[in-house]
């Protein structure tokens, strides 16, 4: 049998939970590795919105910060807070993980 510490398990939780087609708030820590892996696993339309303004990046790896280069590699969109939270604010995120525990 294998053991999962609680960290796990709630990142694969979380992933599960979200829908392919909709779109995500997503913060540092478990809730970028998460999204990421429903992307890979269950939802590979998943839109991830990121704090800092990329909208829909290709991701070449797990970012360690919402504001680092990779969460703008390939985006749909490089915008910036003021508009990622204006979107959050009017309906057009249907998740959010904002922030979470980086351990």
């Amino acid at each position: 049998m294998v053991e999962y510490s609680d960290t796990e398990y709630m990142v694969c939780v979380a992933a599960r939970i979200l829908e392919d087609r909709k779109s995500v708030f997503v913060g540092t820590g478990m809730p970028v590795l998460a999204a990421c892996l429903a992307q890979r696993l269950y939802a590979p339309n998943l839109v991830l919105v990121f704090e800092a303004g990329g909208i829909a990046p290709k991701l070449p790896r797990i970012p360690i910060s919402v504001g680092e280069s990779a969460t703008f590699y390939k985006a749909v969109m490089a915008s910036s807070m003021d508009y990622v939270m204006s979107l959050a604010q009017m309906g057009y995120v249907d998740y959010g993980f904002p922030w979470g525990s980086t351990d």
